[in-house]
């Protein structure tokens, strides 16, 4: 009977460890543990775990689409927060993208060996996740049994080509509905994750060159008047981001470097846990990160990115966007077709599923999640502004998602 005593013990002390850490936080004070994650839900909150959230913040979550964590450390978010991928203090020289993703690679295939652990790759069909499907292949040379590859229909339809030269009939394969479904703490799972957040926001590709290539001071006002519906609130947004704009390495962007520099120093950190915070069960979060390679976060990458700011694009043509990448698959498989038309779809939309509906969440560094009902305030705000200007902003994040990165 001995084990029945222990079990009558356990269970109130399971229960109450249970409803202290895992259930949804109750606001009797503001939350002393830095966050290293929240959702876009939770970001557009007035309120975040009792922490009061500047109205230029939640402006930029909702613009942007996500939870933004400034990895400069410049602005105030209104709650603590914990960066976990640190911008790098020193920058490369080096101007060959491909020695970079040879050299992920073979960190990758090192890791899966010394593992004794079958490489996942999560293959969308789009540009970043085909760079580092063919890295991985030549770093794994005879040895591509260990490769795995999970796709989607849809990823099929986006790059046919590859699919069936490279992947059918010559290596393992799954066949998947949910990107979830290819997180295994048993295996070790590639992605595409941050090859936006290193060549340029998608939010670029709405506007004209014109606007793109002047001062981001003249463009970026009138661009976020037609979305938010407020000079007022254009004004408060721009205000509080503009501190963490000076921080930006062109030392006078025009709006496709200052683009790219929110996406690089502010959107990074959501894009590294966005898919395990939204799609692991809640005690298998900390297992999916540890057993998650993103190919693209590696500091090397972030290095490369800054000192090629002349390498994201080819102004005038939007075929020419991530050219670098591309080249790099040409050079593997032959394909001038992809590397000279190939252009940024929205592969990740779609294949993420999450079963918190209507619910914002929100993860400390303790890796510890919270979740707060969305409040629709902001939103409405915007619609009785100007329903037409609030066309294509979307609260939520999964909907918010451009491609395989961003």
């Amino acid at each position: 009977m001995w084990w029945l005593v222990i079990l009558l013990i356990a269970t109130p002390i399971g229960c109450w460890l249970y409803l202290k850490w895992a259930s949804p936080w109750r606001e009797e004070a503001p939350h002393p543990t830095p966050l290293q994650f929240l959702d876009t839900r939770m970001a557009v909150r007035p309120t975040v775990l009792g922490h009061k959230l500047p109205d230029g913040y939640r402006l930029a979550c909702l613009y942007f689409g996500a939870g933004l964590i400034d990895r400069t450390g410049i602005l105030d978010h209104g709650f603590p927060y914990q960066v976990i991928d640190p911008i790098p203090d020193t920058v490369s020289s080096a101007h060959d993208l491909s020695s970079v993703c040879d050299q992920r690679a073979s960190e990758i295939v090192a890791r899966a060996r010394s593992d004794e652990r079958t490489i996942r790759l999560a293959w969308s069909g789009g540009i970043d996740s085909t760079a580092a499907c063919v890295a991985i292949l030549k770093a794994l040379g005879p040895e591509s049994e260990r490769l795995e590859i999970v796709y989607s229909q849809r990823s099929i339809t986006e790059y046919a080509a590859f699919f069936e030269t490279f992947i059918k009939g010559r290596l393992r394969e799954k066949n998947v509905e949910y990107i979830g479904e290819a997180f295994d703490p048993g295996v070790l799972v590639v992605t595409g994750e941050h090859g936006d957040q290193l060549f340029g926001s998608t939010k670029a590709r709405e506007l004209s060159f014109d606007d793109l290539t002047a001062p981001w001071e003249d463009a970026f006002p009138r661009v976020l008047g037609a979305k938010l519906a407020s000079a007022e609130r254009v004004d408060t947004m721009l205000r509080y981001l503009e501190p963490q704009f000076r921080a930006c390495p062109s030392p006078q962007p025009n709006l496709f470097e200052l683009l790219w520099w929110v996406n690089f120093s502010m959107k990074w950190q959501s894009v590294s846990q966005r898919i395990p915070a939204m799609t692991a069960n809640e005690s298998a979060y900390a297992a999916m990160m540890a057993s998650t390679e993103h190919f693209f976060r590696a500091d090397a990458f972030q290095r490369w990115s800054i000192s090629n700011p002349d390498k994201r694009i080819r102004f005038g043509t939007w075929s020419s966007h991530k050219w670098p990448l591309k080249d790099y698959i040409r050079n593997f498989t032959g394909d001038r077709e992809y590397a000279e038309a190939k252009e940024k779809e929205p592969s990740l939309r779609g294949l993420v599923a999450s079963t918190r509906e209507g619910m914002g969440v929100a993860i400390d560094s303790h890796q510890r999640f919270f979740k707060q009902p969305q409040d629709l305030q902001l939103r409405t705000a915007m619609a009785a502004g100007s329903v037409a200007a609030y066309v294509g902003i979307e609260l939520d994040l999964w909907d918010a998602i451009d491609s395989d990165g961003e």
